[in-house]
């Protein structure tokens, strides 16, 4: 552990003289004068020191001016402390929180090195150490404790027993696995226990219930704090001790600390008895040139320089490649002092921290904040991953109205334990007409899904053996060939097309990749890859990319443009609002500019003036990028040579803007963005006629927004608004009546007349529109009062609060646009939905339980499936289809769909080869094959409980198609659930054997009459029995059929199938 991180080998020891002359200062209190740029780097200097022994022990206890200036002071220390390899000492640094007064009882007993306070913790009643005891549960690793002991106390102190931990103060139970959610923890615990021994203590993610994977997350306190509200007699100066303090800049903390070592700091150089000679470090705002100029300086001038950043690698490989051809003239003197910069890489979970130069130790650090300029500081925590299942669209629950594509419509009513002979089983009971009944095994769960077509009590059930079912489906089957002939003369057009090809990436284009100031996320990097794969092939690219507010489409859409652009490529991007057309512009330009593109706008906000000349440059060729509305779609809009066209929002534009992109999408690559695409684009997309790409990651550190829904209140909104300004944000509020907007706008500023208030809409004019946006994007303005105008396009950190008032009359898919203009940051936001009418329709009312539901990051492709079940099956592809989807439901109809999608795509593909290819053999799917033997084989109560979730394993369990994805479901149960029991993991051998027989085309594997049984789809391979004798001499093979008596398998047979299913 050393310094040699930051200051490879120069001035390491000045650097150590410097700042251990600080720590060993005696004055009991000096005034320090250190720029806040330096500050947590000085702090995790002195521990460093202090680890190296080099000064005596030292506690430190900061103390900021506010409870979010504490959290990002700890988040930067602990960030340091990584980048100082202090080892254990970093976790020896802890933020004290209300909720958890653990660390002063750590603090007290050296168990913690650096604790960072707020100004209302520090001067508030805190729980004396006699107290401290009976304010909650205090669960160490290693410690004996028995479950239900557990359970019982935690309970005790306020929390709620739940299935499943989705939200704070609950605490569910699982086998030997206990979760809580403390509120004060960015995420809830798992506790596992071993006997009555705590094994572990782990955080886990409430949107796929899953331990995080960091290398943070193994903890070995926890403190669960009661949740009733206790009068305490401490304070915390009881818990110093001999700690050094030191304070935020003219803090009043009514303490008499005389008797205390305090640094305070102060703001100005001239009112301090100690000051250091950090400075600022030069900003370059994302524009890697101007960067290079101010390292160009640095070296020059022989600082050691480091550069710290989520992007280090990828800084370092553009630098390599353009430091000759294009930056020569600025290192050409210096290139072998540019070998020794340190290219240090920033974890992507940790605060951001700010860089800084010293003349006196000879230092030049820089990190993301001055190299790109865009980034906030992250929180700790892992952002959430929602788990994508094959079957997105419909988790079946007890009671739904499924379907079954062998009988029909029926009830889901419960699932069954039934044991024969020995073996026991669960079976899902299905009710059909008549009290007609079925027992459908576990195993068989695939042939089930969910209805989605008309409302539930419209509904008559099928009988088992009726006819009904079978014409419904016989339709449905004859119009889904019909449609799929239909779509696929698009497919048909789009595959004979010669497409533009093209250049691979070349060094521009990874300077610009390197100029993004975030790491992708996996879902961002595989669109990206996808994307590209569709420009370099010679056919016409017609992607959706799917992904929620804020997941990073447009960074995707950025990309793409300019790769066109560097093949000599026009590219449109169309936005369906003006603002979003700006926002798009503002940060195209930002990004791009550095290349000589030409990046033009076209909207209202422009003068004629600006549009005309913008229109000439483009039919001449001289601008490369044009963005703007529906106005890109007149007639007087002429491209030179257009080759990508990109589309915001594509669900937002009417029939004839629609009926425009047609005719521009005859020979240009097509790139489509949507967070909640409608039925029929998500359609087409499924069924293989437009390519899709999901990105589902959320951003590090990006939390699920907050959503209540209630009736309009004055006081709710003066509370939400008072609420949000105390923590110095901004607050979106939408109200759609353009002729009384002014009038409320005035109730609002009645309610809160201490409140910033602006009003926006789209019949105010362009000029006055943005300066009233931009103000507020600004931080000039506290509250935005404005129409649906800011649906789509506004980006602000800052605005963490939005009021939606007459919340009943918007469309789902408007709901979620509302509430993804904020949240944009690691701060918690919060979305209030009001309604003005006491009694709402049926329709209003599924809407607004939908967004409540949908709170989970990544929700808006489910929320579109949730969009058609409530909208119905009319519009869905049409009309002419209502009537057929209706009778069968969605999922199904979609499936079938597909199917037809698919076998006519073959007989395309082929025609357009021209060839007549060698005739293959289908392969088996794993739903095809039946696996019957004597094991007992289910999810037992004990181990889940929840009928919810057990159906949800069991769907992901018919779902399974290779054996990694069996093992990932298997360590998924033991973290969720713990310890797998004999009968889960007979289920799983049973599927894993199930996908080793569809490697072999067997369909079925039963035992009768003693006798084991291997079906084949078609005469077994050549030379098979030949190997099958080699696992045991008894197998007999014939055309189809290989058997052997079972009692000569003996008691290792699972073994040996395993091994004949494996050859």
């Amino acid at each position: 552990m050393n310094l040699q991180r930051v200051w490879p080998q120069a001035n390491l020891e000045l650097a150590e003289k410097y700042l251990g002359s600080l720590a060993e200062s005696t004055s009991l209190h000096t005034n320090l004068y250190l720029i806040q740029e330096a500050r947590e780097f000085v702090w995790a200097c002195l521990l460093y020191l202090q680890v190296k022994q080099q000064i005596k022990t030292q506690k430190y206890l900061l103390v900021a001016d506010s409870a979010n200036q504490a959290r990002q002071m700890h988040g930067r220390l602990c960030t340091w402390s990584q980048h100082l390899d202090l080892g254990q000492t970093r976790h020896h640094i802890h933020l004290a929180t209300q909720d958890n007064y653990q660390d002063l009882l750590s603090f007290s007993k050296q168990d913690v090195s650096l604790l960072v306070v707020d100004q209302q913790l520090f001067c508030q009643p805190v729980p004396s150490q006699n107290e401290l005891k009976k304010a909650g549960l205090d669960i160490a690793l290693d410690s004996r404790l028995s479950l239900n002991q557990l359970v019982s106390e935690v309970v005790d102190l306020g929390y709620e027993q739940v299935d499943m931990v989705e939200n704070i103060n609950q605490i569910a139970k699982r086998g030997g696995i206990v979760d809580i959610y403390p509120a004060a923890y960015d995420c809830p615990l798992r506790i596992e226990l071993w006997g009555d021994e705590v094994a572990s203590i782990r955080f886990f993610s409430t949107a796929d219930q899953r331990s995080l994977q960091s290398s943070h997350n193994t903890i070995k306190h926890a403190f669960i704090a009661g949740l009733e509200n206790r009068l305490f007699t401490g304070k915390l100066t009881d818990y110093l001790g001999a700690t050094l303090l030191i304070l935020s800049e003219d803090l009043q903390l009514g303490f008499d600390l005389s008797n205390h070592r305090v640094w305070n700091l102060v703001a100005a150089p001239d009112r301090a008895d100690l000051s250091f000679d950090f400075e600022p470090q030069n900003q370059a705002n994302g524009t890697l040139s101007v960067f290079y100029r101010h390292l160009a300086a640095d070296i020059a001038n022989s600082y050691e320089t480091s550069i710290i950043s989520n992007q280090a690698k990828r800084l370092k490989n553009s630098l390599d490649e353009t430091k000759e051809r294009i930056y020569a003239n600025l290192f050409y003197d210096h290139l072998s002092k540019l070998e020794k910069v340190n290219f240090i890489q920033s974890e992507a979970q940790a605060y951001a921290v700010n860089g800084f130069c010293s003349k006196q130790l000879n230092l030049s650090l820089y990190t993301d904040f001055e190299i790109f300029g865009l980034v906030t500081a992250r929180s700790q925590s892992i952002g959430h991953v929602k788990q994508q299942f094959k079957n997105f669209m419909s988790n079946i629950e007890l009671g739904d109205l499924v379907v079954h594509q062998d009988h029909g419509l029926a009830i889901l009513s419960e699932i069954l334990k039934t044991n024969v002979s020995g073996v026991e089983r669960e079976y899902f009971l299905l009710q059909f007409a008549e009290e007609d009944k079925l027992y459908l095994p576990t195993s068989q769960v695939h042939k089930l899904t969910k209805y989605l077509g008309k409302d539930k009590d419209q509904i008559t059930l099928n009988k088992l053996g009726g006819s009904k079912w079978t014409k419904s489906k016989r339709k449905a089957e004859v119009d889904t060939a019909a449609m799929a002939k239909e779509l696929l003369d698009l497919y048909t057009k789009r595959e004979m097309s010669q497409a533009h090809v093209y250049l691979q990436d070349d060094y521009l284009q990874k300077e610009l990749e390197a100029s993004f100031p975030f790491l992708e996320t996996p879902d961002q990097l595989r669109a990206l890859h996808e994307v590209k794969q569709d420009m370099e092939s010679s056919r016409i690219m017609d992607r959706l990319i799917c992904g929620d507010v804020g997941f990073g489409k447009t960074e995707v859409a950025l990309r793409a443009a300019f790769k066109a652009v560097l093949s000599n490529k026009q590219v449109a991007f169309l936005c369906p609002t003006t603002i979003l057309a700006n926002q798009h512009y503002a940060l195209f330009n930002k990004r791009l500019s550095a290349f000589g593109t030409s990046v033009e706008l076209v909207n209202r906000f422009r003068k004629p003036s600006q549009i005309k000349s913008s229109l000439e440059k483009l039919s001449l060729g001289e601008a490369d990028v044009i963005i703007g509305t529906h106005r890109l779609l007149s007639a007087d809009v002429q491209f030179a040579n257009l080759g990508l066209l990109i589309i915001d929002e594509e669900q937002r534009f009417g029939v004839k803007q629609k009926e425009a992109f047609k005719a521009l999408r005859a020979n240009v690559d097509v790139l489509s963005l949507s967070a909640t695409p409608i039925p029929r684009t998500l359609n087409l997309s499924l069924s293989g006629i437009r390519d899709i790409s999901l990105i589902n990651t959320p951003p590090k550190g990006r939390l699920p927004i907050i959503t209540k829904i209630t009736n309009y209140s004055d006081e709710l909104i003066k509370q939400a608004i008072q609420a949000e300004l105390e923590r110095q944000g901004q607050v979106i509020m939408v109200y759609n009546k353009v002729n009384s907007i002014d009038q409320f706008a005035e109730t609002i500023a009645a309610l809160v007349p201490e409140a910033r208030i602006v009003v926006g809409h789209g019949q105010l004019s362009g000029k006055e529109l943005e300066e009233k946006m931009y103000s507020f994007i600004n931080g000039k303005i506290d509250v935005l009062l404005c129409s649906t105008i800011i649906e789509n396009g506004v980006d602000i950190p800052t605005a963490n609060t939005m009021i939606v008032v007459g919340a009943e009359d918007f469309g789902l898919a408007s709901l979620y646009q509302l509430r993804g203009r904020v949240g944009r940051s690691e701060i918690q936001a919060f979305a209030y939905f009001l309604k003005v009418n006491e009694i709402i329709t049926p329709e209003a009312r599924k809407r607004l339980d939908a967004i409540l539901e949908a709170t989970e990051l990544g929700s808006g492709l489910s929320l579109a499936m949730r969009d058609l079940e409530i909208r119905g099956a009319g519009n869905i592809l049409g009309v002419s289809q209502s009537g057929h989807i209706e009778g069968v439901g969605f999922e199904l109809y979609a499936n079938l769909l597909k199917k037809a999608v698919r076998e006519q795509k073959a007989l395309i593909d082929k025609q357009i080869l021209q060839v007549d290819a060698p005739k293959k053999q289908p392969g088996l799917s794993i739903l095809d094959v039946s696996v019957d033997l004597p094991l007992s084989a289910y999810l037992p109560d004990d181990y889940i409980n929840d009928p919810k979730e057990k159906m949800t394993i069991y769907q992901r369990l018919s779902e399974l198609s290779s054996i990694d994805e069996l093992q990932e479901i298997s360590l998924e149960c033991l973290d969720r659930f713990g310890p797998l029991p004999n009968s889960l993991m007979n289920l799983l051998t049973l599927l894993k054997f199930r996908i080793l027989a569809s490697a072999q085309n067997i369909s079925k594997i039963w035992i009768k009459s003693g006798i084991l049984y291997y079906d084949f789809v078609s005469p077994a391979p050549f030379g098979y029995l030949t190997k099958l004798v080699k696992i045991h001499r008894d197998w007999q093979l014939s055309d189809k059929t290989a058997k052997i008596l079972f009692a000569k398998l003996g008691e290792n047979w699972l073994d040996l199938v395993e091994a004949s299913l494996s050859i």
